[in-house]
């Protein structure tokens, strides 16, 4: 069941599966049974993790063919193969599946492909299991459904090394499949791999094999396809990925500065330079798309020393407000067959009058309850001309440019600021805030929150305080509206409910009687914040000197 590239998950699964075969010969217990199920959980999330890699690379050969079809056709026809191999091969296993489970359970077909692990009654059953996997003849293992199994997953290797060159073949080994027969201590001797797998094992250690033949299936698929996904940029270029790039300096540009943006190819060659069209104005994604532009397009990179590693410099004037776009392709000519390709690219930027500045003057962060202090500006833009509005919250407005901010909800609110000029007016930008609540304070008495604490002190100063430590806003306060004072005497609980924040005659009296070495208890201690809420305070302890 090994071999093969492994992750460090599908390795972890293994080694379960394989603790979980040894303890099956001493007691199946329900501890067991509910292990594998969670070992078969993991397999089939393994399996649907493994399918998603594999589904994204057929995607990568349907983008292939549509951009270059004669050059990605002879692989895209073996990774169909593959496909179509790995598909039929999970369809043998999942009826695999569905019969032992007919079998085991004695329901109809449709009803076993419904059944998960964990519905499975008879998880513990290994004599239908055995039968059905190695049959009669438990050395030989011979006309059982697990030697076909085996033919199975022998004809699916062949025909996935198949698809690949000799070179590859070595490398790939037995794609994580190791069919042989090994020695099997129960007998003395060597034994089939349906044997070495299926004798005697329980009907949940089977449902948790078939899932991690599965997932092998898919791994093996997905390397195979992964190798011609290779096959259709290696093979003309020195290297395995190609991939047109637009770096900006920035896509926002203030009115009468310059736009300027890297366009280069991701992977570079000492021996390959490239050709680059650009046309302003137009947009398209594909190297078809691009045609219609060649006769207009201007040509970059033609200047000794303008391409540097592939990279080309394309410079713009940052003139007229509004969205800027250009397309154009880098056509790049293979040094060892003349062959060229083409590599399209899009991009786009804005060119603006100065933006808002937006900024909140304590923090990125309102809190429920307080007043938010928050500035506004627009360079260039009287204060006076200036229209500020929230989302989600009110604004008040406090002097030029300054405003308080006031929010009651958690979550997030957005202040959007427009500017004057003239008869019109212009959104010039809007920033999200986060909304939060004003933390929970911490309660102190007589400056501590707990330990070793003098008698005297304590009768000094009888009474809870709550205090926001290291929080940016001053003046934000909580009062406290109760606590539970106690200690115990004697083995006696003695306790005093307090309301307000300073202990009540009972509880004063109480620690009057106190002696050192005892420990005073303030629990349950509730306080409202600034926005009207109680919160739960932890509890303190003292122990009196």
């Amino acid at each position: 069941m090994s071999g093969g590239k492994e992750t460090p998950r599908q390795k972890m699964i293994g080694m379960m599966y394989l603790v979980l075969t040894a303890l099956l010969a001493l007691n199946v217990s329900k501890d067991i049974l509910n292990a594998f199920i969670i070992v078969d959980e993991s397999l089939i999330e393994t399996n649907r993790t493994v399918q998603s890699k594999s589904d994204g690379i057929y995607s990568d050969f349907k983008k292939a063919m549509l951009e270059n079809a004669q050059k990605a056709g002879p692989f895209n026809a073996k990774a169909m193969k593959v496909k179509k191999y790995t598909e039929e091969m999970l369809a043998y296993v999942k009826q695999l599946r569905t019969d032992l489970i007919v079998k085991v359970e004695k329901v109809d077909p449709k009803v076993a492909d419904t059944l998960s692990l964990e519905g499975i009654a008879g998880k513990d059953n290994y004599d239908i299991t055995t039968q059905f996997l190695v049959g009669g003849d438990e050395v030989a293992g011979k006309g059982a459904k697990g030697e076909e199994l085996k033919n199975k997953l022998e004809e699916f290797k062949k025909n996935l090394l198949d698809q690949i060159d000799e070179k590859k073949k070595k490398q790939m080994g037995n794609l994580g499949f190791d069919l042989e027969d090994k020695y099997n201590p129960h007998f003395g001797r060597k034994a089939p791999w349906n044997v070495n797998n299926f004798f005697h094992t329980i009907m949940a250690a089977d449902m948790v094999i078939f899932n991690q033949i599965s997932l092998q299936v898919k791994n093996a698929e997905a390397e195979v396809v992964s190798i011609l996904k290779e096959g259709i940029y290696g093979a003309d270029m020195p290297f395995d990925q190609i991939e047109a790039r637009v770096i900006a300096k920035s896509n926002y540009v203030m009115t009468g500065e310059n736009y300027e943006a890297d366009i280069f190819v991701a992977a570079s060659s000492s021996t390959m330079t490239p050709e680059i069209l650009l046309q302003e104005g137009a947009d398209s994604t594909t190297a078809a798309g691009f045609e219609k532009y060649k006769g207009s397009a201007k040509k970059l990179g033609t200047e000794p020393g303008s391409v540097v590693k592939g990279v080309v410099k394309y410079v713009a004037p940052g003139a007229g407000e509004g969205l800027k776009k250009y397309t154009g392709i880098i056509n790049l000519k293979n040094p060892k067959t003349g062959a060229v390709t083409a590599y399209p690219f899009y991009s786009e930027y804005m060119v603006a009058k100065p933006a808002a500045v937006i900024s909140a003057e304590k923090m990125n962060v309102f809190y429920i309850g307080l007043d938010n202090p928050l500035s506004v500006s627009v360079p260039g833009v009287a204060s006076d001309n200036l229209s500020v509005t929230i989302a989600g919250g009110t604004l008040q407005k406090k002097g030029a440019g300054k405003f308080m901010v006031r929010v009651s909800q958690q979550g997030k609110v957005k202040v959007n600021v427009s500017a004057k000029f003239g008869n019109s007016s212009k959104a010039m930008g809007s920033m999200e805030y986060r909304v939060k609540k004003v933390p929970d304070p911490v309660p102190m008495v007589a400056g501590k929150k707990s330990g070793v604490i003098p008698k005297s002190q304590l009768q000094a100063a009888p009474f809870v305080v709550a205090v926001l430590e290291d929080f940016l806003f001053d003046g934000v306060s909580y009062k406290i509206t109760g606590f539970k004072f106690s200690t115990v005497s004697g083995g006696i609980i003695e306790e005093a409910p307090c309301k307000g924040a300073a202990m009540d005659e009972k509880a004063k009296s109480i620690l009057a009687k106190s002696r050192a070495g005892q420990k005073i208890y303030f629990e349950d201690i509730k306080a409202v914040g600034p926005d009207g809420s109680t919160r739960n305070l932890p509890s303190m302890i003292f122990k009196l000197i």
